[in-house]
């Protein structure tokens, strides 16, 4: 029988912020990487992983820097060890979120921190998840395409719980798949070995035993290392010529490159698991932190589509014309802005300084962009001749997008509607174009020639689609219950009580007029709880007013109902809903994700407890979710259809 191998890989698992903000963390850095050098010095075989991001690296130099280091001297160190295959950094910039993100921030995080490892010897050839909450369907694909070999990931792993394997196939949507190492146990599972090396012995050969039976290959992954670990783990004089060894077992300090290397030498037939993995049986994925701390992901989104959507398309069309790409002060945008990006940031779950931190990067990132905006727009302009315009002052309006529009546009001396501004172009606005079609107000009812828009007395509306006939009844209902849990997780109390604004009496009112938009307002008062009360296991019998103003938009060559909502939070411990009655018979939901379109089902079946193995359960440490997740990722939209008819929902920042 072929002996196990034990690949110990060390490593730290570094949070940039969480319980405490970057200002404190970044001071442990010095200490941090002179112990770690003084490791590597001592011990000439010593390996270690610096938690696959190169954030950690530049926050060191600075560091270093700001106490008049010799920062080279130390650029120099790192660059020797990671060409010794002893240090192992990158391929990310940051540990992100990879739901709550654009498609873009993804692969800036990969292109940065590859790009910053390859100047101090080069990136980690494998992903690095190690703690991210729940993986999106693409990341196959992404990593692929990085030339990245496989990869490492814990959270969000479901597998048929009588054939669980420590190592899968995990395939994209395109069809891509590479091999993945799935962190049963989690990142820290041989944790301070060398700390208590009494024990150690026991501790390594009993974590072998209970991993060895879902090994596809004679190799089995141990996890040496915890969060934010000041002193690497001293094991080479425990294990180092085999001193651990025994007629079972070889125990060897490792890489992460090396392990998928060897079990891959060893052609394991693999499980395949495809597409997105977002499931809290065996390890917890935190799906209330989709709407913690909402303000950042609206605040994140914005930045996120001036950088995508205004910044880098005006500044390709200057260079294109010949003028200058601001390379430098993008790229200081960006990688500003991906500093809000690690799991325990963008997620809402810190202390109230690193949210702060957070809003302070923001504005740091909006004033950028809204100054390579105005400048680019400025460039643009000086390039269009408009000696023949009529006007003085000459309006001109740029489409940013890939493809024509025609839209409202509000100008300091009143609306105009555009139609067809070219793609990556521009138009010179003299004004309004007449609309194709016709907008009708008749009371509170709105209609142009694709829908009709009905307005009920509680504020919500009916949505008539012509084509079809298909009458789309109450849409925007708001609907109020306790959530008495935490930043991770939304928590019902034993006693809940749900309000709906269905019974509500709003002021209703046409606030715009023109030939091409209408816009209604809707203003209603909900008389909710005040908090949750009992030790969190009921709702108060307080009582407070919480007002919602609402402006609904119909425009007149469009099926689209824009809809912004406002409101004064005055209550605690709640979570307010905003319901759009599909009245379509499916059973599948599809929704908006990085580089893809999930197709989920709308009827989740409950967990069998009893189905897990007693084996399983002793490797499955980690707190899981209780039941079945039924809150998931909308990027930008989720859409109900039968094939026939269909509602959709388009959200600006709101992924929940």
């Amino acid at each position: 029988m072929k002996k196990k191998t034990a690949h110990i890989i060390s490593h730290t698992h570094w949070d940039r912020e969480w319980y405490l903000n970057s200002k404190y963390t970044n001071e442990w850095l010095i200490p941090f990487f002179d112990n770690l050098f003084k490791m590597f010095e001592k011990e000439p075989k010593y390996i270690f992983v610096l938690d696959g991001q190169m954030a950690m690296v530049e926050d060191y130099f600075e560091e270093l820097d700001k106490h008049n280091y010799n920062v080279n001297e130390h650029k120099r160190k790192i660059r020797k060890y990671v060409k010794q295959n002893r240090l192992f950094i990158g391929p990310y910039y940051l540990q992100p979120d990879w739901q709550l993100l654009s498609d873009e921030s993804l692969v800036r995080n990969l292109m940065y921190g590859i790009l910053a490892a390859k100047d101090l010897g080069g990136a980690m050839k494998v992903g690095w998840m190690l703690d991210n909450f729940g993986q999106i369907s693409q990341t196959s694909q992404i990593h692929d395409q990085c030339k990245l070999e496989g990869l490492y990931v814990w959270r969000g792993v479901e597998m048929d719980p009588n054939d669980v394997q420590s190592e899968f196939y995990w395939r994209s949507p395109d069809g891509t798949s590479i091999p993945a190492m799935y962190l049963l146990d989690s990142y820290r599972n041989v944790m301070r070995l060398a700390e208590y090396n009494d024990i150690m012995k026991d501790r390594v050969y009993d974590e072998v035993k209970k991993l060895a039976p879902f090994a596809t290959t004679s190799h089995v992954l141990l996890m040496n290392g915890y969060d934010q670990e000041m002193v690497p783990d001293d094991i080479q004089p425990y294990i180092s010529n085999g001193k651990m060894d025994t007629d079972e077992y070889i125990i060897i300090q490792s890489n992460p490159e090396k392990y998928i290397s060897d079990v891959m030498s060893e052609n394991p037939k693999l499980n395949i698991l495809n597409g997105a993995l977002y499931s809290g049986r065996f390890i917890s994925v935190f799906p209330g932190v989709m709407s913690a701390r909402m303000y950042l992901k609206l605040q994140n989104d914005q930045q996120q589509k001036a950088l995508e959507k205004r910044v880098e398309p005006l500044s390709t069309l200057v260079w294109a014309l010949g003028g200058e790409y601001e390379k430098t002060q993008i790229k200081e945008a960006w990688k500003t802005l991906l500093k809000n990006h690690p799991h325990d940031s963008i997620c809402g779950v810190s202390i109230d300084d690193v949210h702060t931190d957070m809003e302070n990067r923001s504005r740091v990132v909006n004033q950028l962009t809204q100054s390579l905006t105005e400048q680019k727009l400025k460039e643009l302009c000086s390039l269009i001749n408009t000696s023949k315009c009529k006007d003085e002052e000459v309006k001109l309006i740029f489409n940013p997008s890939l493809q024509a529009r025609s839209e409202n546009i509000a100008f300091e001396n009143g609306s105009y509607y555009v139609k067809n501004i070219p793609a990556l172009g521009y138009k010179i606005v003299e004004g309004s174009d007449t609309p194709d079609g016709k907008l009708v107000v008749d009371g509170l009812k709105v209609s142009n020639d694709q829908i009709e828009v009905a307005f009920n007395s509680n504020g919500s509306f009916n949505i008539l689609y012509k084509k079809s006939g298909k009458l789309f009844m109450n849409q925007g209902i708001i609907d109020d219950r306790a959530d008495t849990g935490d930043e991770y997780n939304y928590s019902y109390p034993d006693k809940d009580v749900t309000i709906s604004s269905e019974n509500c009496k709003a002021n209703i009112v046409v606030v715009e007029q023109s030939a091409s938009k209408v816009v209604v307002r809707t203003d209603l008062v909900m008389n909710l709880p005040e908090s949750d009360t009992d030790k969190h296991t009921a709702r108060s019998t307080v009582m407070r007013n919480l007002p919602v103003v609402s402006y609904i938009t119909i425009e007149v060559d469009s099926p689209i109902i824009k809809c912004k909502t406002a409101l004064r939070n005055t209550v605690k411990d709640h979570i307010m809903r905003v319901l759009f009655a599909s009245g379509v018979e499916t059973e599948f939901a599809n929704a908006g994700s990085p580089f893809d379109v999930v197709k989920r089902p709308i009827t989740i079946e409950d967990y069998d407890e009893s189905s897990i193995p007693e084996d399983v359960k002793k490797v499955i440490i980690g707190a899981r979710e209780a039941k079945p997740n039924t809150i998931f990722l909308n990027r930008e939209f989720v859409d109900l259809t039968d094939d026939k008819d269909g509602l959709a929902v388009f959200s600006k920042g709101l992924p929940e």
